[in-house]
């Protein structure tokens, strides 16, 4: 059998030990937004030439207008400043349009990305990473990128276009005083110099601490019915109070150190005002600054004085979302532990078995869950892994299934690495039923459909009915149509189970996978599943992993696991006659199956 899947349809992983990509760099994502930054920029600088041509004509209106008494000036003058208004104001609506449409599709492409990444990540990386933690980062860090991006332009662009206008206009006015002016950057700077890196570094804290009160309340909800059987309420909100408590401390350590930040630049910028307007008062005084114009200077040098600390205020916005921005660059810097190689093959031929070749696993680098193991399962053939727990079992269907890649050894199909063929080639020859039956929040019908999407309704009806669900879907209220709930929490768990099970029928795999498929059915209705799958077994190749052995006489191979090493193969019989470990598992649940009767 051969598949083979558009290339276009290619994972988007990095090859081992490529260069990780850069992650998040909000400049390069704003470039292809290049027509809207130059439709802000001439907005901009039309309301910078409003904010700076006003003082200058109130100087203008005063000299000229109202103490010379000329009457013609005096209209000229209102009217030009009734123009830049206008001209101001409109450009300013038409930078909050646009600086709008920018910020919302730049946040549209970041969660797409993510969550794109998310999907090209192995099972690794969710084992190591909460629900809770994924989640803060398209949440509480997301709200971050939008807070610092969309307060961008208004507290740093606008405000800094309107600070060089207005030193601009000082020195045209009195370089003496404007010279000292200058004094306005290095006493806005110097507070948060000294105080934003321990505010930056509380962000992080706080972040860290945030993202882990998440991933608490949402286990929690998850952890319901057993809080509630084992009467765990007290327990359960004491230890969120401890940790509501850390992240309340986190939180006042912060939001004080980025206030600190910007107080520090306040203090000196007040003081500095008091003196240059003393200094240009005096000038006045003596007859070197006209009226006019000592209005004019002081009002721009609160100008200044004004957007300067509008970009000091910044500064504690982009520290709150450094550990939010740090976040979500860090997840788009992780890579894949099970990446496609380079030239893997679009295509994927299974004519004689699938194999283990001499593999040794380990999920933590230090203890061995798979050592050395050798087999071959031939196609066509309904194969199992039987053993105590925790000899590997699933381990092996991980490995089949490419969720994992062995540290030694490898995985062949046909005698070629399965690292040698693209993921989703791969994978497409495969329908998985796993011990957790997941299902989506969606109905019935949708859940069954996933299996192969273009499937139709009557097709995904003849699935169910191969599985015998089709007559109690029927039988609920909304048919096929009734939503299954949270993680199918409005199904019963026998049958979540069969949904699951229709759904790998739905997909007519070359290979079914079995994971304690019949786990959460009842003995009539496994009995009645199984014999599904031995039919189902005739054209395809199944691989189960049990602890039922009932149907273990139908197998034909077993494949016995124990310590994570192949310890026995072969048929029931052969097994039983060797009195080895699959005869003392086998004798076990034949006892306990006679106790009970």
């Amino acid at each position: 059998m051969t598949r083979t899947v558009p290339a276009g349809s290619s994972q988007k992983l990095h090859p081992s030990g490529a260069t990780p990509p850069e992650g998040l760099k909000l400049v390069t994502r704003i470039l292809p937004f290049w027509r809207e930054i130059i439709g802000v920029s001439v907005c901009l600088l039309i309301q910078t030439v409003y904010w700076v041509a006003t003082p200058l004509c109130l100087s203008q209106l005063i000299d000229e207008g109202l103490l010379k008494k000329q009457e013609s000036v005096l209209y000229f003058v209102l009217a030009i400043m009734v123009v830049i208004t206008v001209f101001g104001n409109i450009a300013g609506v038409v930078a909050d349009w646009l600086s709008a449409k920018v910020l919302s599709e730049l946040l549209r492409r970041l969660r797409a990305d993510m969550f794109e990444h998310l999907q090209q990540l192995s099972l690794s990386f969710y084992a190591k990473t909460s629900e809770g933690d994924i989640v803060a980062r398209f949440s509480g860090d997301a709200t971050t990128v939008e807070e610092v991006t969309g307060s961008f332009i208004p507290w740093v662009v606008m405000p800094g276009l309107a600070a060089l206008g207005s030193m601009v206009a000082l020195f045209q006015m009195d370089w003496r005083l404007a010279l000292f002016s200058m004094l306005v950057w290095p006493c806005s700077l110097f507070g948060p110099r000294v105080s934003a890196h321990r505010a930056m570094e509380a962000s992080v804290a706080r972040y860290n601490c945030e993202a882990a009160t998440l991933s608490q309340i949402q286990e929690n909800v998850s952890a319901q019915p057993v809080v509630k059987a084992f009467v765990l309420r007290d327990y359960s909100t004491n230890t969120f109070g401890k940790q509501n408590t850390l992240l309340a401390q986190l939180a006042t350590r912060m939001h004080f150190l980025c206030s600190l930040v910007d107080r520090a630049s306040k203090i000196g910028t007040s003081f500095l005002q008091l003196i240059v307007l003393g200094l240009s008062t005096l000038l006045a005084f003596r007859g070197e600054l006209t009226v006019g114009q000592l209005t004019a200077f002081q009002s721009l040098f609160l100008l200044l004085a004004s957007n300067v600390d509008y970009v000091i205020q910044y500064i504690p916005t982009l520290i709150r979302a450094t550990g939010g921005l740090r976040r979500i660059d860090a997840l788009l810097m992780t890579q894949s532990d099970v990446p496609d190689r380079v030239g893997a093959v679009d295509i994927v031929s299974f004519e004689r078995s699938l194999s283990l070749d001499h593999v040794t696993f380990s999920y933590d680098g230090l203890c061995n869950n798979l050592e050395d193991v050798s087999l071959s399962i031939p196609r066509n053939s309904y194969v199992a892994f039987v053993g105590p727990n925790g000899s590997g079992k699933s381990t092996v269907l991980r490995l089949l299934m490419r969720f994992y890649d062995p540290q030694q050894g490898a995985v062949r199909i046909d005698a070629t690495d399965i690292r040698d063929i693209r993921q989703d080639v791969y994978r497409s020859l495969m329908a998985p039923v796993l011990q957790e039956s997941f299902l989506f929040n969606a109905s019935i019908r949708e859940n069954i459909r996933l299996g192969r999407l273009d499937a139709t309704d009557e097709e995904v009806e003849a699935a169910a009915h191969a599985v015998e669900f089709d007559d109690a879907i029927r039988q609920m209220p909304d048919g096929y149509d009734t939503m299954v709930g949270h993680r199918g929490s409005r199904l019963s768990g026998g049958e979540r189970q069969r949904v699951a099970i229709a759904r790998a029928i739905l997909r007519n795999p070359a290979i079914l996978v079995l994971d304690e498929a019949t786990s959460a059915l009842d003995a009539p209705t496994e009995v009645a599943v199984n014999e599904l799958l031995f039919r189902l077994s005739r054209n395809r190749t199944i691989v189960s992993v049990t602890h039922r052995l009932s149907a273990a006489p139908q197998y034909d191979r077993i494949f016995v696991l124990n310590e994570g090493r192949l310890v026995e193969q072969g048929a029931h019989a052969e097994l039983l006659q060797r009195g080895g470990v699959y005869a003392g598992l086998w004798n076990k649940q034949v006892l306990n199956q006679d106790s009970r009767a």
